[in-house]
Parts: C-alpha cells; sequence; structure tokens
C-alpha cells in the first residue's frame, strides 16, 4: 500500500526534502525508457541520488519561466478538467510506494479509487499541434506508469493544457510487463546507488 504524505505543498522546501536521496516517477525516465531499456542517463542520476545521500542535501532543482507557467496554470487545467469530466480530482503531495520509503512520486491528483490526473501544459502552437494530430506522449508513460505502480491504480489521464485552447487528455491504462521491467530496473538502481555511497562516503562519521 502507498504512503500518503498530505501536510505540505509540493514544490516547496519541505517537498524537496521528500524526494531527496530517491528515485521519483517523473525521473523514472533516467532509470528506464518506455521501451523497457535502461536509460543513457541511468549512471548521471545514480550518481545524483548518491551525492544527495551522502551531503545530505537536495539536487538544486532547474526551473526556467515555462516550468514555473506551467506549475502557475495548473490549477486552470485542473478545475477545467474537473469540469469537462464531472468528476473530483484529490491532491496529495507525495507518495512512497510502501513503508520503506525507498521510491516516490507525486502525481497531480488522483481521481476515484483507480485513476491518477498528470497535467503538461503546452504552448499554443504545440497545443495546436496535438489537436489536429494527436499526442505523441510517450515521454510521460514512464512517469504515469510509475506513479500507476507506486499508488497500485489502474489508470492514467494525461492532459495538455494551454490557456485558452482546447485541452487533449489521452488515457493511459496500467502496463503490467512495463512496470514489471520498471521494478527490476529500481531495484537495481538503488543497490547501485548505494554501491556509490559505500565507495565515496566518508566512513565513521
Amino acid at each position: 500500500m502507498p504512503i500518503i504524505v498530505n501536510d505540505i505543498d509540493q514544490n516547496t522546501k519541505e517537498w524537496e526534502l521528500l524526494r531527496c536521496e530517491i528515485p521519483t516517477s517523473s525521473q523514472f525516465n533516467k532509470i528506464i525508457t518506455s521501451k523497457g531499456k535502461r536509460s543513457a542517463t541511468y549512471e548521471k542520476y545514480a550518481r545524483q541520488k548518491a551525492t544527495e545521500i551522502i551531503s545530505k542535501e537536495p539536487t538544486k532543482s532547474y526551473s526556467n519561466s515555462y516550468m514555473q507557467k506551467g506549475h502557475e496554470r495548473e490549477d486552470e487545467s485542473r478545475q477545467l478538467y474537473c469540469f469537462m469530466h464531472d468528476v473530483e480530482i484529490v491532491q496529495i503531495a507525495f507518495w512512497y510506494l510502501d513503508d520503506k520509503k525507498m521510491v516516490g512520486g507525486s502525481p497531480d491528483g488522483l481521481i476515484g479509487k483507480n485513476g491518477i490526473w498528470e497535467n503538461k501544459n503546452a504552448e499554443g502552437e504545440i497545443q495546436m499541434e496535438r489537436i489536429d494530430n494527436g499526442w505523441k506522449n510517450s515521454e510521460h508513460f514512464v512517469q504515469c506508469q510509475g506513479n500507476m505502480w507506486i499508488g497500485e491504480r489502474e489508470w492514467c489521464d494525461l492532459t495538455s493544457y494551454s490557456r485558452g485552447f482546447k485541452p487533449v487528455t489521452k488515457r493511459i491504462y496500467r502496463d503490467e510487463p512495463f512496470i514489471k521491467s520498471l521494478k527490476i530496473e529500481i531495484q537495481l538502481f538503488n543497490e547501485d546507488v548505494q554501491r556509490l555511497v559505500e565507495k565515496y562516503s566518508i566512513k565513521g562519521i
């Protein structure tokens, strides 16, 4: 059963500390690709997590104006989705896979007992392309599957939002073969991180 943390807000210092030292769903694509293969960024991400464990400090997160806009407009997208689909989205700050707290994630919302909602902000031209030709969202497939695994959920509605434009929502269902590969890679990743910690950290302090 997932362990839900809901007494803080996302994108705060407290939230960053929850993500520190462990792999999180939004970064799972740095471990495994949507095709189930090991990512080219695997080693770099392992070193990042090992550094967090050794230093006890979270990696400084990168943010730009586009990402900030996405955070600011998430509530708009959430409200529109709820209105259009006549559902309620429950927000949480973070969840862990289990009480070991070695894996976690931050879904943008929960729908009923089986659903997750994830939001991605898009510029107008990109939204037009997605409306006309559909959304090739393989870059978010790993994140969605990761949160379905962590939260024991069956589907994820992934929404592309751009202010003033029609939203584009694609439902992604739980992929058991992929999740099986994901579990293996996450376990191996955490083992590799611990080996790095043993190799590089000062002992006895």
